[in-house]
């Protein structure tokens, strides 16, 4: 499965960057930069979207970006996801 994903990132209190997937329930993550954030959440979700698609549980559509609420203090991105790249590394690092 191929899709963009809307990530907001957020820096916190530590200093760190919060970062979440809001239509994936749970994917959440952090990075010590925006860029580790990006990466981190990135495989966060592909992991996400692989164990929905292991329990056959249903996929959330891809929200638009404009449409999310109140999130004028944000870092909105897109992010791509693959799974099927994703499971071929996975397998890859494992032989």
């Amino acid at each position: 499965m191929k899709a963009r994903y809307t990530a907001i990132i957020e820096p916190n209190v530590s200093g760190r960057y919060y970062a979440h997937v809001p239509d994936l329930p749970g994917c959440v993550t952090s990075g010590r930069n925006l860029k580790e954030a990006i990466d981190m959440i990135t495989d966060a979700a592909n992991l996400w979207l692989v164990s929905a698609e292991d329990h056959h549980d249903s996929i959330p559509v891809p929200t638009d970006w404009r449409d999310l609420k109140n999130l004028e203090a944000v870092t909105m991105t897109t992010i791509s996801v693959d799974t099927f790249a994703y499971r071929a590394d996975i397998e890859a690092e494992n032989e």
